[in-house]
């Protein structure tokens, strides 16, 4: 008997430079941003974080070329297992669980700082956007359905601006968008999974599925910048639970210290 997932047909995103060339500047661009910030605290660290992001790049081209990512007969799909390895493996080094530079970065890294390392989320959502009004993704899946992770990527830059100009930011609004930004992560999780090829709930037809992070770069999406997402995320919960007998004003946790700007 034919089941749902059997008359799925995959096919490769069309190709859009705009969406292609994105996803990879913002790689490269968040890639380079936390690398160095890590490699500040701890070289040694900062090489084997980079060793780890080429091995997921190389885990991208390779699942894409083969045919593994895109294989809806294995289960559990092996893009699903690299993702939550990636994702996980990001959260155990914020929780200090592997080696110390998590332990570093909270002590070491201003609050606005983390804040502003999710700004990537903003330019993000726009090429999403785009991708769902030239069907490479579903509609569902970008801010005209719902995904509202713009928010997230909005309140971070309104936020950096507001810093740069005064000091004066009540600690709680940095909670509120803390906490609002990792619910919009579990979220996406949800509807990735609702429009994943084996879930199907919006539909079988193509417009319905979620199968472009199935391929090369658009698979560095979770596999990478929602690590990175998740990354920030706890280290940011860290240093304001650690800080939360100071006042509540953003400028008692983000004292410039001469020697080191960041």
């Amino acid at each position: 008997m034919t089941t749902p997932t059997q008359l799925i047909v995959l096919q490769r995103p069309a190709f859009d430079a705009i969406t292609y060339g994105g996803m990879l500047m913002l790689v490269a661009l968040m890639s380079a941003a936390w690398l160095v910030l890590i490699g500040r605290r701890s070289k040694r660290a900062a090489t084997w974080g980079g060793a780890v992001l080429l091995m997921l790049v190389a885990a991208s081209v390779a699942g894409d070329q083969l045919g593994m990512f895109s294989r809806l007969d294995v289960q559990p799909p092996a893009f699903v297992i690299l993702a939550a390895l990636s994702m996980g493996l990001g959260a155990a080094v914020a929780m200090g669980y592997v080696g110390s530079v998590g332990d570093e970065l909270v002590r070491s890294l201003h609050v606005e700082t983390l804040v502003a390392l999710q700004i990537f989320r903003l330019p993000l959502e726009l090429l999403m956007l785009r991708a769902a009004y030239l069907g490479i993704i579903p509609m569902e899946f970008s801010m005209r359905g719902y995904n509202f992770d713009v928010l997230t990527g909005l309140g971070a830059l309104l936020i950096s601006i507001y810093c740069a100009w005064t000091w004066r930011l009540p600690i709680r609004v940095i909670w509120l968008w803390n906490i609002f930004g990792i619910g919009c992560l579990l979220a996406i999780g949800l509807l990735a999974a609702m429009t994943s090829p084996n879930v199907h709930a919006f539909g079988i037809e193509a417009k319905h599925i979620n199968s472009w992070v199935l391929y090369f770069p658009y698979s560095l999406l979770p596999m990478v910048l929602v690590s990175f997402a998740v990354f920030g995320h706890v280290l940011l919960t860290r240093k304001l639970l650690a800080q939360q007998h100071l006042t509540p004003l953003l400028g008692a946790y983000a004292k410039p210290e001469p020697a080191d700007p960041w």
